[in-house]
């Protein structure tokens, strides 16, 4: 009988050991060694496990169960800050958990989301809401004539075949953008207009002018689409009966136009 608990005091001090060892290489042993750059989000009202699970989703950390086990055993369930990170994944756990508490690696830019479809109006809601603008600075800065947009940025020539009094709408690409914390509206616009100039690419333009057609004509025509159907493929029908009439000298009939 004896020699029976001493057995199970051996297993169970092996399990110890074992658990111990797993324990200490998940909280000090980083994902990979290779440092990069990872802005992650700790929202106001998470809990342990919420930041946890959002963790190993973002591939920072191998087991939120080591992260949960960290925090609670030092007690570190209220010292966890929330705001926007920006984490190398070469951080192991205790580093991780010692910027939520310390605010190291607190990110200098913020995210902002702009959704396909939305107006002037829209972004400076949107920006309204999450704390960027205090009024209507977005919508009175993208409704400065096209002419005002060339001086300020210059070498954008997608703008060129724009008339000059028209505004920026159809320009603003939608997209998920980086942007310092104190990033002015003008900021912000000229990132959208860089990004919509990358991603007209050289083959669209050439596809452009072989149809004998000016970029501006395409955004026209692209917003009215936006609003006129929804669907890739309706879309290409649609665009082919407005050009189609167009060229036949008709009246567009779109509802989007009025």
């Amino acid at each position: 009988m004896i020699k029976f608990f001493k057995k199970i005091i051996i297993i169970i001090i092996l399990l110890f050991i074992i658990v111990s060892i797993a324990y200490w290489q998940g909280v000090n042993k980083p994902v990979q060694k290779e440092e990069n750059e990872i802005p992650f989000t700790v929202i106001k009202g998470e809990s342990v496990s919420q930041i946890g699970e959002s963790l190993q989703r973002a591939n920072l950390i191998k087991s939120e169960l080591y992260f949960k086990l960290y925090v609670w055993l030092n007690g570190y369930q209220t010292d966890l800050q929330a705001g926007e990170y920006l984490l190398s994944s070469a951080l192991n756990i205790k580093e991780i958990v010692n910027a939520f508490i310390t605010g190291q690696y607190l990110s200098r830019e913020r995210t902002i989301k702009i959704i396909e479809g939305w107006n002037m109006d829209d972004i400076n809601k949107y920006l309204l809401e999450n704390n960027f603008i205090s009024g209507d600075e977005f919508k009175q800065a993208a409704n400065k004539e096209i002419g005002n947009w060339k001086l300020v940025i210059g070498n954008l020539d997608f703008l060129d075949d724009a008339p000059p009094l028209v505004r920026l709408e159809g320009y603003l690409f939608p997209d998920t953008y980086r942007v310092y914390k104190d990033a002015s509206v003008e900021d912000i616009i000229k990132k959208m207009l860089i990004n919509f100039d990358r991603k007209l690419t050289k083959k669209m333009r050439e596809d452009i002018i072989e149809q004998e057609k000016t970029i501006y004509e395409i955004v026209i025509m692209a917003s009215l689409l936006e609003k006129e159907v929804r669907g890739y493929q309706d879309m290409k029908v649609v665009s082919g009966i407005f050009w189609d009439r167009i060229k036949n000298g008709q009246p567009l009939e779109s509802c989007a136009s009025l």
